[in-house]
């Protein structure tokens, strides 16, 4: 390349069409203005310039690196895009599998609450048989027998009514379980 217009820092020979945009003097025998070029060796300046020499070579190299940034900030974005979805796609699986679990730990606790009811209601029914011949026992021996006070009795049952009323509050804590498919079995 030629020398640059210190003016303005565009490359090109002095007297070169395209080597300044604002004007300034002739070469030898030229004349030059605002827009036009710097004359060559007896030759007028003429109006606009052209994009031959240099700048022409400049221009191409500023468009050369816009493609190249574009098209790296282009795979930027596409491999972000990629992690993300590759990210997403981990976290639904692992989503997926949390909820598969967690539908078995409902199932297992289900199933372990319906057998616990279960056994609530067998105890519930043997509590109350146990209370009714209590109070028929009381009732054939108002005064209780040699070694054993009706008082004694008396508290007996009372505890074990107590322990009848919780054993129906606890069952009637789990009527809300889906209990069917096991009481069936």
């Amino acid at each position: 390349m030629g020398e640059q217009d210190k003016s303005h820092g565009l490359p090109g020979k002095p007297g070169e069409p395209g080597t300044s945009r604002t004007g300034g003097t002739g070469g030898a025998g030229g004349v030059g203005g605002v827009g036009q070029q710097t004359g060559g060796a007896g030759g007028t300046g003429g109006v606009g310039g052209s994009m031959t020499g240099g700048t022409g070579n400049v221009l191409k190299n500023d468009l050369y690196r816009l493609a190249i940034a574009t098209l790296g900030l282009f795979f930027v974005v596409l491999a972000l895009g990629a992690w993300f979805k590759y990210d997403s796609l981990q976290k639904d699986k692992q989503i997926r599998v949390s909820a598969a679990e967690a539908h078995s730990q409902v199932a297992r606790t289900t199933h372990a609450l319906c057998a616990f009811d279960l056994e609530l209601q067998a105890r519930a029914e043997r509590q109350t048989g146990a209370l009714e011949r209590t109070d028929a026992f009381i009732a054939s021996h108002p005064h209780g027998i040699p070694g054993i006070s009706i008082r004694l009795l008396r508290q007996s049952r009372a505890d074990d009514a107590a322990s009848l009323l919780n054993l129906n509050n606890t069952i009637k804590a789990l009527v809300s379980l889906k209990c069917k498919e096991f009481h069936d079995h």
